[in-house]
């Protein structure tokens, strides 16, 4: 990657950081790899993103099961996809933000663009994940400050 790409994207993340902030919210970066969807959601479910291959198998068997279902949401043949997503070759999407919406009763919520407002990808559920959109192709997680300023100190005491 050149220079000037790395400064591109170092530009984009920061220039999120700061509307998020002015939101009163922060981004808690996910590990930059195929699997940063399904990080995430292990981690608003699983208070950690140790279960990221639990949350994209039981994303991926669903998705296979309900073929049909889903089938009119993408171009290729769904087990292709599913293939594509299980080997690293594809990122997961909203595709499979609609699988998990379903799966595990969430609401997605999507910043993507810096100074314009976010959007609910399901506005099904109650329960939501918030969810910043960088660089096109990495999800990072959105929290409160204050709930990420609590979740540090409570991370940080030592468990007897």
């Amino acid at each position: 990657m050149s220079d000037y790409s790395k400064k591109l994207m170092t530009k984009a993340i920061n220039d999120m950081d700061a509307f998020l902030s002015d939101l009163g919210l922060a981004r808690k970066a996910v590990t930059k790899d195929e699997t940063c969807l399904f990080r995430a959601v292990s981690e608003k479910l699983f208070f950690t993103q140790c279960h990221h291959n639990k949350v994209k198998d039981a994303c991926l068997n669903y998705l296979l099961r309900h073929e049909d279902e889903y089938q009119p949401f993408v171009a290729e043949a769904i087990d292709e996809r599913v293939n594509r997503v299980k080997e690293g070759k594809t990122r997961a999407g909203h595709l499979e933000m609609i699988v998990m919406s379903r799966m595990y009763r969430l609401d997605f919520v999507l910043f993507h663009t810096p100074s314009l407002n976010h959007y609910s990808l399901t506005d099904n559920f109650y329960n939501q994940v918030f969810l910043c959109y960088v660089n096109d192709n990495h999800y990072d997680l959105v929290y409160s400050k204050t709930f990420l300023q609590t979740a540090a100190i409570c991370q940080g005491r030592p468990i007897d």
